[in-house]
């Protein structure tokens, strides 16, 4: 700490570190992190193979996988806070449409709920995910689930997917996005994957697509009004608007008659 003599002798500051040496200390810390994941899941990995367990289920994960995966299943606290939500309060009886499977984690769990035979929609849009998403997703015997490699998007028959080292954070991608790569994923509609559950009287609607959400709420309102319990995580820090357009969410669905029963960090749960 430092005295500053242009506020008067009792004013003090502290001098501010230099940004490449932040930069530097934050990568060390980054790497000793991943080391010690990456020591841990080794050993589990020596005695079961890339086979986890989830809320007693077992699950694979792909053996280049980000040390964060295995590290959170490891701790459980993998999708932490959508697992529970579907643990308590997902409706055996009711059809699912999942956007944003990834690895098939989460799908595996929502099967273990439904009745046998329930329709269950899974939609990824990294192709590299789609084999060990269907894996998970559909190891039940009487599974009725149905991995659709896909983006839900508008205005285009393709959209443009940024994927990045973080399998979790990949999204639609935005102009002069610098993520390591951008290929182009077929779009499909709320629309589209509804009518893939035939007759219902409502249905589940499980959603993390990492700020795609936005569109989804604006382009196919009339949509996701037809679902019974909707299990959401917003990205307010994606947002053009920040907290203004997270408002607009809560606000669009409490006037649709949606009652939010729980919200964990941003995770939601809304009900009728």
């Amino acid at each position: 700490i430092m005295h500053c003599p242009a506020d008067g002798p009792n004013a003090t500051f502290r001098a501010e570190r230099p940004k490449a040496e932040l930069l530097r200390d934050q990568a060390k810390m980054t790497f000793i992190r991943d080391f010690l994941r990456r020591r841990r899941i080794a050993r589990h990995v020596a005695r079961h193979g890339y086979a986890f367990d989830f809320h007693g289920l077992s699950v694979r994960i792909p053996p280049d996988s980000p040390p964060g995966v295995g590290n959170a299943l490891l701790r459980k606290k993998y999708e932490m806070e959508e697992a529970e939500f579907v643990l308590r309060h997902l409706d055996p009886s009711f059809p699912v449409v999942e956007l944003g499977g990834s690895i098939g984690v989460l799908s595996s769990l929502i099967q273990s709920r439904l009745a046998a035979g329930v329709r269950h929609v899974v939609v990824e849009a990294n192709p590299a995910l789609i084999d060990i998403c269907r894996q998970n997703a559909t190891q039940r015997p009487d599974s009725g689930a149905e991995v659709i490699n896909a983006a839900v998007g508008y205005g285009a028959s393709h959209l443009a997917f940024a994927i990045g080292d973080n399998i979790h954070s990949n999204r639609l991608a935005k102009p002069g996005d610098a993520r390591e790569q951008v290929i182009k994923v077929p779009a499909i509609t709320l629309a589209e994957l509804v009518t893939r559950l035939g007759e219902t009287a409502g249905y589940s609607l499980v959603c993390d697509i990492e700020g795609g959400e936005l569109d989804l709420m604006r382009n196919e309102w009339d949509q996701v009004q037809k679902a019974t319990l909707v299990i959401m995580e917003l990205h307010p820090r994606v947002y053009q608007n920040g907290s203004e357009d997270t408002q607009m969410i809560e606000t669009r669905m409490q006037d649709a008659g949606f009652r939010q029963a729980e919200r964990l960090n941003d995770v939601y749960l809304w009900r009728r």
